[in-house]
């Protein structure tokens, strides 16, 4: 349908089917009173919720914006409205769909807000980094000015795909422009060098982050926590995680999961049933993944009395086990000989909808 012959549905008597839809879109649930018919010139707040609705209802960017001016829908002045449009494209995620909405918006002489500009960066940022650096060109040629959380868009978006010195190049762009980094900043950035291996460049990060007057949370000392027992420093991690206490911060069970699991890649067994205890007797609730490592752990050092142990904890607590626990189990089984433990095992996994991996199998034929 042409944009001029909506004009002309809208301008004439009959539009009650038009705002039949649109009202049904609108009304934020099914148990709400229907709205007046005709609608005319009433001022209708359009939420993000009932945007959504509208962008799922009409993908087709100008009809939609077309239809709602000319039903006279968008409140005075315009600008919310466009931008939940905006946003409401961005989170379906279309991204090509949000930048152009946006365009119109400005085209028709309505400045959409930083959260807009924001929302449509986010979703270019996830679907294409060279558009979300094109867009982002833009939006500062158009005059708008950044805040942390464009910044911070950025900065995910570089950290996600290893490109860590442009992500750091970021950090002086912000400070170039005004705008200090903030702890999300930080914490993404000691996140992304953990995972690259780069625990030293993560500590001289989180000095910075302390010259700024920020201090560490922990997020923080998590991802640092994690990049040492990655790389087998367990000293360091140590210091770490004594740090946090000092700090004031209390460590959580993913702060105990990641160091005990540190121990059990090392083969410090001693030592990751000690955090084990400790976990416990501060109150923590181990879970899934503690007990996961552990039996790893107690199987490749040939406990399997500990194993079963700590299999009988699971289920005390609930807990089922999943297929890295089986095949641990399995493997142990069959290296000390128990092979009748192991294919009851194999029986076991099978009654819990685990279909038994090759691993799984060559850990039985091997033993």
């Amino acid at each position: 349908m042409a944009i001029a012959t909506i004009g002309a549905a809208a301008s004439s008597g009959d539009r009650s089917v038009h705002h039949a839809h649109l009202v049904a879109l609108l009304n934020p649930s099914p148990h709400s009173p229907p709205l007046p018919l005709p609608l005319h010139r009433r001022d209708l707040p359009l939420s993000l919720p009932a945007a959504r609705r509208l962008a799922a209802a009409f993908p087709p960017l100008p009809l939609l914006l077309s239809l709602l001016i000319a039903l006279r829908l968008l409140p005075s002045p315009p600008r919310r409205p466009f931008d939940a449009l905006i946003r409401s494209y961005a989170s379906i995620p279309r991204p090509s769909l949000a930048a152009a909405a946006l365009a119109f918006a400005r085209s028709a002489g309505y400045a959409p807000s930083v959260p807009a500009y924001n929302a449509v960066l986010l979703a270019l940022s996830d679907d294409s980094l060279p558009s979300a650096r094109c867009f982002f060109t833009s939006l500062l040629r158009d005059g708008v000015a950044p805040n942390v959380y464009t910044y911070n868009i950025l900065v995910r978006a570089l950290c996600a795909r290893g490109r860590l010195e442009e992500a750091l190049a970021i950090l002086g762009d912000m400070r170039g422009a005004g705008c200090a980094p903030n702890a999300v900043t930080y914490n993404t950035l000691v996140a992304a060098f953990c995972r690259a291996g780069d625990v030293d460049g993560a500590e001289r990060l989180v000095d910075t982050m302390r010259k700024a007057c920020l201090r560490p949370n922990l997020m923080t000392f998590n991802s640092v926590v994690n990049g040492l027992c990655k790389s087998g420093r367990m000293d360091g991690a140590r210091k770490v995680f004594d740090e946090m206490a000092r700090e004031g911060l209390a460590p959580d069970v993913v702060s105990y999961n990641t160091f005990l699991g540190g121990y059990c890649k090392v083969g410090c067994l001693h030592e990751a049933l000690a955090v084990f205890a400790e976990m416990t007797q501060k109150g923590l609730v181990p879970d899934v993944v503690t007990f996961t490592s552990l039996i790893h752990a107690t199987c490749k050092a040939g406990n399997m009395e500990k194993a079963v142990a700590l299999v009988a904890q699971l289920r005390d607590r609930g807990l089922q086990m999943n297929e890295v626990t089986f095949t641990a189990l399995i493997d142990g089984f069959c290296k000390k000989g128990f092979f009748d433990d192991a294919l009851l095992a194999v029986e076991e996994m099978k009654k819990c909808g685990i279909q038994p991996s090759v691993v799984c199998y060559n850990a039985l034929i091997n033993g």
